[in-house]
């Protein structure tokens, strides 16, 4: 099994209990970098953002300003970002990349 497999088994098993748990962590560091964003990027600027799970909070709070865009190897979490922030756009892939 290839660990994109693994981790999207994962991610899919917990996606529920991930947003509850991440809600709880970080927040100063989230907070920061979310405010850093919106004060950074014009109205509607098209935003990416990587890993972005369930899309709570970053993501609704990013796509009050922007256009954003998700992407996120669990298909559960996407699926959930999908009806949590249905104005932004997800896509379920992996981004991690191998450098030869």
């Amino acid at each position: 099994m290839k660990y994109q497999e693994i981790l999207r088994a994962g991610y899919n098993k917990i996606a529920e209990e991930y947003q509850r748990w991440s809600g709880t962590v970080r927040l100063a560091e989230r907070e920061f970098y979310t405010q850093m964003t919106l004060d950074s990027f014009q109205q509607e600027a098209d935003i990416l953002e990587i890993g972005c799970g369930t899309g709570i909070p970053t993501t609704k709070t990013l796509s009050r300003k922007f256009m954003v865009t998700g992407i996120d190897i669990s298909d559960e979490q996407v699926r959930q970002a999908e009806e949590n922030i249905p104005q932004a756009v997800f896509i379920r892939d992996d981004v991690l990349v191998r450098v030869v």
